[in-house]
């Protein structure tokens, strides 16, 4: 039981992003041409959760990094194929130093993101499909520096059929980490071709992930309950007058024991208590008032 609650714990943590999947190496394609022969420098991935239909934006720790320890980029003999993303050069014959890669399909990728002039990735309108993970490469004259982001879709985690949901289901359904809505329901609308998340809030919370509290909230909340704590104070109030009013009127107590005579354990008088049983039957009592003597035919 114990073995199988840890599978299900390990996988229900890669199934949303909070961990990554050991299974596949963080060291794949793009590769710098000139720097094959050198071992990569991976940065610590990081995970971010996005809602439905939402746009985001992925930044390149890498470039940070190289950036901030000013790390001279790789010479412009050195190409690098099989991104995604690059920015426009001047020169065509320049092979690009900062690029973005990913698994997905690379028409669906350039439909919905775009990169800037700071190699940060914006995406729009996120849907399922871009649950993936995200490889921003920089080249350096001291190796190829990797930064990975994993994007996780929240799609509030709904289920079409009850008795379809597994034991990971119902984990997730627990943590609901797909469930931005803080104050409200979730639900998925679709818009032209695209699904968005929605929140319904509570009427004390608004904005768009219901986490904007309303003005008077505390004041309306107080208003409704104030019925229950009016009742609770009046009960407890009438127990505590009761008790106070016990106590005084109390007065000293005095013991009769001395003032009453003891008559001592009365007697039962067996006669008069049951006469009917001592008293003698007559002769005509005693006689049967049936002829019929019993035994007799």
């Amino acid at each position: 039981m114990l073995r199988e609650l840890t599978i299900v714990l390990l996988a229900s943590s890669v199934g949303f992003g909070l961990m990554p999947d050991e299974s596949v190496p963080y060291t794949y394609e793009p590769r710098a041409t000139c720097l094959r022969g050198r071992k990569p420098v991976p940065l610590e991935p990081y995970v971010i959760e996005i809602p439905l239909g939402h746009p985001v934006t992925l930044k390149c720790n890498a470039y940070e990094k190289v950036k901030k320890e000013r790390i001279p980029l790789v010479p412009a003999e050195c190409p690098l194929d099989g991104h995604v993303w690059e920015l426009p050069r001047s020169n065509a014959s320049e092979p690009p130093a900062v690029v973005w890669s990913t698994t997905i399909d690379k028409k669906f990728a350039k439909e919905h993101f775009t990169m800037k002039e700071d190699y940060s990735l914006v995406g729009y309108f996120m849907q399922l499909a871009h649950n993936d993970s995200f490889d921003c490469h920089v080249l350096t004259e001291h190796g190829e520096y990797m930064s990975r982001v994993t994007i996780v879709i929240q799609d509030c985690n709904t289920h079409t059929e009850l008795d379809t949901i597994t034991k990971l289901d119902y984990l997730r359904v627990l943590w609901n980490r797909r469930n931005p809505c803080k104050y409200g329901g979730c639900f998925v609308d679709k818009v032209d071709s695209y699904d968005s998340l929605r929140c319904k809030c509570v009427e004390q919370y608004t904005g768009d992930f219901c986490d904007i509290e309303t003005p008077g909230a505390i004041e309306r909340e107080f208003l409704f309950y104030s019925p229950l704590f009016g009742h609770v104070f009046a009960n407890v109030f009438f127990i505590i007058l009761n008790c106070i009013y016990n106590r005084m009127r109390k007065g000293t107590r005095i013991s009769l024991v001395d003032e009453v005579p003891n008559v001592g354990k009365p007697a039962e008088d067996m006669m008069l208590l049951y006469p009917a049983a001592y008293l003698e039957a007559t002769p005509e009592q005693a006689r049967p008032k049936d002829d019929k003597v019993p035994g007799k035919a």
